[in-house]
């Protein structure tokens, strides 16, 4: 019987001996060199010893910007965290922004970096493309992870069953992975040099590269740490010594622990805890989270984008008008809109003349107006043409009158007449068309926006306000865009190239021109009114009362106008419609424009508080809309505060 068993063990031994030495080979397992690792369980970390704080004293170069941290996509860890790299932040003049979801490309049109940290779900296929973008235009993004911060499930099944620990799932590898780097589903340890812990790794100045984030410094403590893989284009910032090793695949050497991609503007780490109080005093740690604040808030500057106005403004940005025009009342309009959406976003815009050296500017004018800007343009590759050239209508009538008085025929208008703007889109009509372009020379930053007539600038302001608040590809989608040139409709239909701005402020109209109050004469409504409205299309509706709604239908390019005779009042006017872009109008007995609103987009009320009617005489409510469409419109009077 005993011969029996002997023999059973020597055949089991024969049978698993050379499994067992392929085995031993492969893994390159040696006592005598290492202890086996503790066991080791991430889900109870306890705190460990720390060597006594450095000596490091930061000295931050300021400037000035903001740094967008994810905490959208159930990221696990607090904002407390990274309360020391926040304060290296601030020391530099970066504000940190928490970034809690909607849409991505917008939020980072505003900052400088990103970080993120630790995410427990996955970057979509839209986010990781919009943050992909901000990288390619200048952006820096910091990913971090680390094998503690994982998923828990729970079975909601079976509420006694244990949960399960997502220790190798690594929803961050969803972004990283467009970048040529993954986190590996691991925890590094070393168990015969470390910082009080197995799994507190030792990294010394022989496994750092030669980058400014690591140059100079001695020695680093990174705690429960992931291994990276590096692509192609990345390139291994920080590498592990040969004592430490991977739980995934119990072997060592070549470990990285810190990469960096995209000519450096992608920084990877595969620990947070460093970063952690009383871990970031640990060794050269506070320098190393030092470097990091530097990489995030660096000089190299993000690339500038039409898209990202005004965010790429610095502070003061000066408005000017090219020309040097008289300002009137629909400039007025403008520069209040401006410089209410620049202070929403934390910006100034102050008009001025001529802007102050260096300074940020954006130039409002009409190309018969622009010599303020033709160098400019001409470093952009762009010239304007007006051949011949346009001259003051009011001349031209006087010469006209002298001609006609003195026999001759009156001048005709040349039908070869050039209105052309030149650039590497090609040869393009001024009229109807507005020119943006975003230029920077010598650290100024300046945006030019030019169009054919006063209409047609006062459109492409709203599609600078568009930029601001909404989708910005949605606001140059009808626009040819190449870099930082936009050619945009100017939506004003037969625009003319005019002579000079005209904002309704300067021009006065003599008193024997002045038509009668309103005169109906078969429907229609005939005066010198607002010269953006058609005078053939103006439609007498009928006479509103205080207290009183009416509703009416816009045909296409139509103004309508209702007659108030119901003073001295104080009135509030209401104006609506679904498909309405409003300008609500009030004219008074001389056909003087004395109150226009057209603060909202289609869809938007447009509303008068507290308009005085001073006596009895015609005043005129003007309905119509912004693009000439057809559309319905409620209009309400009401007795102000009733």
């Amino acid at each position: 019987m005993r011969k029996g068993i002997l023999f059973l063990l020597i055949f089991a031994a024969l049978l698993v001996g050379p499994t067992a030495v392929r085995y031993l080979s492969f893994y390159d397992l040696n006592p005598a060199e290492r202890d086996a690792p503790p066991p080791y369980d991430p889900a109870k970390i306890a705190p460990v010893s720390t060597p006594s704080s450095g000596d490091f004293v930061d000295e931050p170069e300021m400037g000035e910007g903001l740094v967008l941290v994810d905490i959208a996509h159930q990221n696990n860890f607090t904002m407390e965290d990274i309360t020391y790299l926040d304060g290296r932040l601030a020391a530099r003049g970066f504000e940190l922004l928490p970034y809690e979801g909607g849409d991505l490309a917008l939020a980072l049109r505003t900052v400088s970096a990103f970080i993120v940290v630790t995410p427990l779900s996955q970057f979509s296929m839209e986010e990781t493309l919009a943050v992909s973008r901000f990288v390619a235009q200048g952006g820096r993004l910091l990913l971090v992870g680390d094998p503690t911060r994982f998923n828990v499930i729970f079975d909601e099944e079976d509420f006694f069953a244990e949960p399960v620990l997502e220790t190798d799932l690594i929803p961050l590898n969803s972004l990283a992975n467009e970048f040529d780097i993954v986190f590996n589903g691991d925890y590094l340890y070393n168990t015969l040099e470390n910082e009080g812990n197995f799994r507190n790794i030792i990294l010394r100045q022989e496994g750092f590269s030669e980058n400014n984030l690591v140059d100079g410094l001695d020695k680093l403590a990174f705690y429960s740490a992931h291994s990276l893989r590096v692509g192609p284009s990345g390139e291994a910032l920080i590498t592990a010594d040969d004592n430490t090793w991977s739980s995934a695949t119990d072997r060592a050497g070549d470990l990285v622990l810190a990469a960096a991609s995209r000519d450096g503007r992608v920084l990877a780490l595969g620990d947070m805890h460093f970063l952690l109080q009383p871990y970031f005093t640990v060794f050269d740690n506070s320098a190393f989270i030092a470097r990091i604040a530097d990489f995030l808030t660096g000089p190299q500057e993000r690339q500038l984008a039409l898209t990202d106005f005004p965010y790429f403004y610095r502070q003061p940005a000066a408005l000017v008008y090219t020309g040097a025009p008289d300002l009137g009342p629909d400039a007025f309009d403008e520069i209040i809109a401006l410089q209410d959406a620049f202070r929403r976003v934390d910006r100034e815009l102050s008009l001025t003349a001529v802007p102050a050296e260096n300074s940020d500017v954006l130039y409002l004018g009409l190309y018969n107006q622009a010599e303020d800007v033709a160098d400019i343009l001409a470093s952009a590759g762009i010239s304007l043409t007006i051949d011949p050239p346009i001259v003051d209508k009011v001349e031209t009538d006087e010469e006209a009158l002298a001609e006609n008085e003195n026999g001759e025929e009156e001048p005709t208008v040349q039908e070869t007449a050039v209105r052309l703007i030149q650039s590497d889109l090609g040869n393009v009509q001024m009229s109807g068309t507005s020119l943006i372009l975003l230029d920077e020379e010598d650290g100024q930053r300046r945006v030019i926006v030019l169009a054919a007539s006063g209409q047609g600038l006062g459109n492409s302001v709203n599609r600078l306000l568009d930029l601001i608040p909404l989708n910005a590809a949605a606001a140059l989608s009808d626009c040819l865009l190449q870099d930082n040139l936009a050619l945009c409709p100017s939506n004003v239909f037969d625009e003319a190239v005019e002579f000079e701005l005209d904002s309704g402020g300067a021009t006065a109209v003599p008193d024997e021109e002045i038509a009668p109050p309103f005169e109906e004469d078969d429907g229609e409504f005939g005066g010198s009114i607002n010269p953006d409205i058609n005078l053939d299309n103006v439609v007498l509706q009928g006479a509103i009362s205080a207290g009183q709604t009416v509703t009416g239908t816009l045909a296409e390019n139509e103004t309508h106008s209702w007659m108030f005779t119901e003073g001295p009042a104080t009135l509030d006017i209401f104006l609506s419609g679904v498909e309405l872009d409003g300008v609500l109008e009030i004219y008074g007995p001389d056909l003087e424009l004395l109150y226009s609103i057209d603060n909202g987009v289609t869809g938007d009320d447009e509303t008068l508080f507290a308009l005085e009617i001073p006596d009895d005489a015609a005043y005129a409510i003007v309905v119509r809309d912004f693009f000439g469409r057809s559309a319905d419109y409620t209009l309400t009077v009401l007795p102000s505060g009733g």
